[in-house]
């Protein structure tokens, strides 16, 4: 009897002790205070800070958790929820979440959060998996065998595998700045969108409905950003631009790698008879199986050299260089080039219609012309005859440096020069030059109004010109001296002023270099 009682508290103690130990700590358990609280509120009816067997059950009975908006940031303690089907959580504040203990998990809607670690573990029941607008730098789906349907856009994942997702039917990943997405084989993906990323490549050749409406026709719409295909609201793909897809058929939409242009320097000539010779440019875009072998052309300096911007046919225009560039449409940036020279039959000799000429310059005309004209170019098929005038010493004579109009500005000389228009500077043995000398018309005769005259001393006498001769000469002003100043004196005007008796000569004399002159002689009394 006593061995009975014995044993009797001995199994007393233990059902205590267990169940103590079947007791959960909500603190311990959960240490997110919103979800803490979460928990307690629903779960924790004698508010004792610990889940008992009953408590834990009714926890393990859940079968959904579904919250809006909420301010939860770690979900630490969810495995608790064992038999949970379904967990949405839109729109919160989410940043951790580890659900490898809830492996009866068939739907889980994570979007709009701000989450950086998801941890899935073994999800054999998971079919759709919602975690688009989070933080993601990774997503490890290789245990999660039965997924159907994900949803991962706008995250940071740099790669992708879904490989071992092979129930999946629907995949969207966009604007995550993905380099890299592993399909495999998916027998049953349909819709896939997968844009906005930093996809060069995509292997669709073990997806065998993607495949085939890829394969068997062209995109609805295409451009260097987007190609879309699809036969209903329920089979489509699009991609970036950029990607180039694998298929069974080989490679679709594959970049230009290399451009290759027949010539990588030509030199065109003009001749008077041919002023714009041609030359097509042909271009190779490699790899062979390049999707869209088109190329857009296009000219340095049109002027030079144009081409045409669909054949690659160049013109040449005027003399000098000009670089053609061969540019892929696709997208690729893939660019080559062609130099292109344009060369013109170069003048060796010129002629002009004159070698020198006098202009003079009168009062009524001081600024007289005349305009020099090429007599001869050769060869007589150089393209372009054009000439370039310019004057030696141009405050003499001036010349237009367009069509050899030449100015007389004063008297002097100055040398009026000529050049191909097509070379640079005087520099050039080939020109031609007319001597230009430029004459004033000078004063020949000076008539005064006396030419004899007699003063008392201390009077006076105003001289004046009567006639200069010839009457237009340039320069008219005259200059007026006395040969013996102590008898009279006489100022600029002309005005004489006898001084004391005797004889003198009054002079006036041209300013303009001719050394012509006129006399009065003067008698003072």
């Amino acid at each position: 009897m006593k061995k009975l009682f014995t044993a009797l508290i001995v199994l007393a103690l233990v059902l205590l002790c267990a169940a103590a130990m079947a007791e959960v700590d909500i603190d311990g358990s959960f240490p997110d205070p919103v979800f803490n609280r979460y928990v307690r509120d629903r779960f924790d009816h004698d508010g004792n800070g610990r889940f008992n067997n009953s408590e834990v059950a009714e926890i393990e009975q859940v079968k959904e958790i579904r919250r809006y908006q909420s301010d939860i940031k770690d979900m630490a303690g969810i495995g608790l929820f064992s038999n949970l089907e379904v967990l949405e959580m839109t729109r919160g504040e989410l940043e951790t979440l580890d659900v490898s203990g809830n492996q009866k998990l068939v739907e889980m809607i994570i979007d709009h959060n701000k989450l950086t670690s998801l941890t899935l573990g073994k999800q054999p029941r998971l079919k759709k998996l919602d975690v688009n607008a989070n933080r993601l730098t990774s997503l490890d789906l290789k245990h999660a065998t039965a997924l159907e349907e994900l949803y991962c856009e706008y995250n940071r994942l740099g790669s992708l595998d879904v490989s071992a997702t092979t129930s999946l039917k629907l995949l969207f990943c966009n604007n995550n700045g993905l380099a890299s997405l592993k399909l495999g084989s998916q027998k049953n993906l349909a819709r896939l969108v997968c844009l906005e990323n930093n996809l060069r490549s995509l292997d669709i050749s073990k997806c065998p409905i993607l495949n085939a409406f890829v394969t068997g026709g062209e995109p609805d719409y295409e451009s260097s950003e987007l190609m879309e295909w699809g036969k209903s609201e329920d089979q489509y793909l699009e991609v970036d631009g950029k990607v180039t897809l694998t298929t069974t058929k080989g490679r679709f939409n594959a970049k230009a790698e290399k451009i290759t242009i027949d010539q990588k320097k030509v030199t065109l000539t003009r001749t008077a008879k041919k002023t714009k010779p041609t030359v097509t440019l042909k271009a190779a875009v490699e790899p062979a199986d390049t999707r869209y072998k088109e190329v857009k052309w296009s000219s340095s300096d049109p002027a030079v050299a144009k081409v045409d911007s669909k054949t690659g046919k160049v013109t040449a225009v005027k003399a000098g260089k000009a670089t053609i560039t061969c540019t892929a449409t696709d997208g690729s940036g893939v660019k080559a080039t062609c130099v292109i020279t344009v060369k013109n039959v170069p003048v060796k000799e010129i002629t002009l219609d004159k070698k020198e000429v006098t202009l003079t310059r009168t009062a009524k005309k001081l600024n007289p012309t005349v305009k020099l004209k090429v007599k001869k170019i050769l060869p007589e098929d150089a393209p372009d005859k054009a000439v370039v005038w310019m004057s030696s010493n141009p405050k003499v004579a001036k010349v237009d440096p367009k069509t050899g109009k030449v100015t007389a500005l004063k008297a002097g000389k100055a040398t009026i020069t000529c050049w191909p228009a097509d070379v640079e500077g005087v520099k050039t043995k080939v020109k031609a030059s007319c001597v230009v000398t430029v004459k004033n018309t000078l004063v020949k005769a000076i008539t005064l109004n006396k030419k004899t005259a007699q003063l008392a001393v201390g009077k006076t006498l105003k001289l004046k010109i009567k006639k200069i001769t010839p009457s237009d000469a340039v320069k008219q002003d005259v200059k007026w001296n006395s040969s013996n100043k102590k008898v009279a004196t006489v100022d600029k005007n002309g005005k004489v002023t006898a001084v004391k008796a005797g004889t003198c000569m009054i002079i006036c004399t041209a300013k303009d270099g001719s050394k012509v002159f006129a006399i009065c002689k003067l008698t003072v009394k």
